[in-house]
């Protein structure tokens, strides 16, 4: 999150952001669940961010 006047919207600290790319199509409810659970998680400090690409 940026903090005001800084001028950077870099962390400054915290795990690196996990990238996970889908093998294959990811059905619509299962994939927004997932993000639900993930968001729940990563709200919580209990898992690093994540960017997901279906």
């Amino acid at each position: 999150m940026r903090t005001p006047g800084t001028g950077s919207w870099l962390a400054v600290s915290g795990e690196p952001v996990v990238w996970e790319i889908a093998d294959r199509p990811v059905p619509y409810p299962d994939a927004t669940d997932r993000m639900e659970r993930e968001a729940e998680l990563i709200a919580a400090g209990k898992a690093p961010e994540r960017v997901w690409l279906l």
